[in-house]
């Protein structure tokens, strides 16, 4: 048992050995010419921030709740409640 351990580190050490001799150089790919199409920058009032979802008013000293919703049957129950 022992001898496979020996065995087993020694073999360990000689991949480490290898691994950081490699070399750390990628190689060399000519890159792909291509001409995208100028990106529109989007304005204010096409994200969600424009209030087009509704809007909530919180009152000072009101109590925030924040929640959500979490699966818990199916397959994908695994991510709801532990």
């Amino acid at each position: 048992m022992r001898q496979g351990h020996k065995v087993l580190a020694l073999l360990l050490t000689f991949t480490m050995i290898a691994v950081a001799c490699g070399s750390d150089e990628a190689d060399e790919a000519t890159p792909a010419a291509t001409t995208a199409a100028p990106v529109e920058v989007a304005t204010v009032g096409e994200h969600l921030g424009d209030g087009s979802l509704g809007m909530v008013e919180v009152g000072p000293g009101e109590a925030i709740q924040i929640r959500s919703l979490n699966a818990i049957s199916g397959d994908v129950a695994f991510l709801g409640i532990p």
